[in-house]
């Protein structure tokens, strides 16, 4: 989901869904650089957050690229690699000397690292033009990939280079194949992350908020005005709104209620822990809950019309569909006035498979 972004320039109250950035040594790459409010605004207003403020990190575009789909796509690229490079080293020593027996992967990788491509091939033995530059570029990717996932920092030219081998291509002179591979993973974010455009006057390129991540600071530690920065006892600063509806579902990821009005919606609650959710049973398929309520099992639920039969198969594929995310408990409410229970769930009833309560609930 893409959020947009609003200045805030003016002197309102610290409210949900404002963004704030950390400054001078508060600001630490890449959690705490950015921050969005997700305390709720009636509990800020009544003053009830004990001093606490809650909030979601919110990585630059830069961080997050650098955190999160760097290790994700080099990883197991650097898994391959380090096999191909050690088998590589081993079948050419072989070559040269058949009754030597095979280096261990650890012996391999040391020797690897210690020497340059070009000496590590002089040292065993190849001379072959063509084995010799497979063999040196087997090993650079190799170490290429190693050292972009040990850079502490972000490294751009490194980045595209190694990208590149990812490809099996040469490396670009721009960074243009890099940009749409990444803005193809943005476009397909994880439910726990948002993407927000960025702040203006700030190279963020745009902020990734981290749902999973709520963490609180003091109230105080956010400046709404300059001169709370200036005597020194703030250590961020409000910059930044995200605009109404955004925030409210980037706060309802926090929250107790959920309504869920799409697939696309439930992974923003799969591993969110207890909550409430508000939806129709095709909207949770594959979902499980401790308790399910299922509401309106009316009389009326399949209408007298000519294609009844379909109608009740698919209302029939809908009552297992609800019934069957069901752990420990499941209640089933029907409406008096549209007649009361329905009769599909008479079989149910009478085999005792659900127990018809009398109580009313108004």
């Amino acid at each position: 989901m893409e959020f947009d972004c609003s200045l805030a320039q003016d002197d309102a109250p610290l409210r949900q869904g404002d963004v704030f950035v950390w400054v001078d040594r508060a600001y630490q790459r890449p959690w705490r650089t950015f921050g969005v409010v997700i305390t709720a605004d009636c509990d800020l207003a009544q003053n009830k957050t004990k001093g606490l403020l809650s909030y979601l990190p919110a990585l630059t575009f830069e961080d997050y690229v650098w955190s999160f789909w760097r290790p994700e796509r080099f990883v197991p690229l650097l898994d391959r690699l380090r096999i191909k490079a050690v088998d590589r080293l081993n079948k050419t020593i072989l070559r040269f000397n058949p009754s030597r027996k095979p280096i261990s992967e650890e012996a391999g990788l040391a020797w690897i690292k210690r020497t340059a491509p070009g000496q590590l091939a002089q040292e065993i033995g190849l001379t072959d033009p063509g084995q010799l530059r497979d063999f040196c570029s087997t090993i650079e990717d190799f170490l290429s990939i190693d050292q972009l996932l040990q850079a502490e920092t972000p490294d751009l030219p490194l980045l595209n280079r190694c990208h590149a081998v990812h490809r099996g291509k040469a490396p670009a002179a721009d960074f243009a194949d890099l940009a749409r591979d990444i803005q193809s993973k943005v476009s397909s974010l994880p439910g726990d992350v948002f993407f927000s455009s960025g702040v203006e006057g700030f190279e963020s390129y745009g902020l990734f908020i981290m749902l999973r991540h709520i963490t609180q600071c003091k109230i105080e530690d956010v400046a709404i005005k300059p001169e709370e920065l200036r005597w020194g006892a703030a250590l961020a600063r409000r910059v930044a709104r995200i605009n109404a509806p955004y925030k409210a579902a980037a706060s309802q990821y926090e929250a107790d209620v959920f309504v869920i009005a799409s697939r696309d919606d439930t992974e923003r609650v799969r591993y969110s822990g207890r909550k409430i959710l508000l939806s129709t049973p095709e909207y949770v398929a594959g979902l499980q809950f401790d308790t399910v309520v299922l509401v309106d099992a009316n009389k009326d639920l399949v209408p007298d019309a000519p294609n009844a039969g379909y109608m009740v198969r698919r209302i029939l594929s809908e009552l297992y569909l609800g019934i069957s995310r069901a752990e420990q408990r499941l209640l089933i409410f029907a409406a008096q006035d549209a007649g009361g229970i329905s009769s599909l769930l008479n079989g149910a009833i009478a085999k005792g498979l659900i127990v018809q309560s009398e109580e009313t609930y108004t």
